[in-house]
């Protein structure tokens, strides 16, 4: 006998080796579910998790009423006022101007409380979707 009786001999070379496995592409639901999961991570969410698990609740801050006072009559909170009044304009003057066009246009302060036409998530690119 020789000393390599443990190396199969030449011609049995194929049936020893093990199969290499195939270098094709994924499947498609493969890939859709790996395109989902990395859709429905939301950093924003893990960031507020993690520090809320590493300092705790956060107390919200009292101000006292002179303090409150002093605060609404600051120079920001004047300049937030004014912003608001202007956009409050903006806002009606484009009701009146489509209200002309469009006579079935009623404009409703329940219309801010309706429910959506579609659920978003937030977490969904749906520009990305449409193009896949």
């Amino acid at each position: 006998e020789s000393a390599h009786c443990d190396r199969p001999p030449r011609g049995d070379y194929r049936r020893t080796c093990q199969r290499r496995p195939s270098r094709s592409r994924p499947s498609s639901t493969a890939i859709r579910d790996f395109r989902m999961a990395l859709t429905s991570f939301d950093g924003q969410f893990s960031f507020k998790q993690d520090s809320l698990a590493r300092l705790g609740p956060r107390e919200k801050t009292k101000m006292t009423a002179e303090q409150q006072q002093a605060f609404q009559n600051s120079p920001f909170m004047q300049g937030v006022r004014k912003c608001e009044d202007l956009c409050w304009k903006f806002t009606c003057s484009r009701d009146q101007e489509r209200a002309k066009r469009d006579p079935s246009f009623k404009p409703k302060d329940d219309d801010f409380q309706a429910a959506k036409a579609h659920v978003y998530d937030r977490a969904i690119d749906y520009y990305k979707a449409l193009v896949d």
